[in-house]
């Protein structure tokens, strides 16, 4: 039997992170309003424009925070 050496992997980037949440605005106003975080996308889409995509980052961050309705 033989032994493997593992290394550890460490994050050391991330792009957008995705919450589902049941109020994208209410969530939007928390993150913006209570925590100082920036809007950097709040976009319609869709074929009739009835979907919403909604990020939210802290200031000078490259992390985002997408904030999804529940599927």
């Amino acid at each position: 039997m033989t032994e493997t050496t593992r290394v550890p992997t460490t994050v050391t980037n991330l792009g957008v992170v995705m919450f589902t949440v049941s109020d994208q605005d209410a969530a939007k106003n928390f993150y913006v309003d209570k925590l100082g975080f920036e809007v950097r996308a709040d976009q319609a889409f869709g074929e009739r424009g009835e979907m919403r995509w909604l990020e939210v980052a802290p200031p000078g961050s490259t992390a985002r925070l997408a904030l999804n309705p529940p599927m």
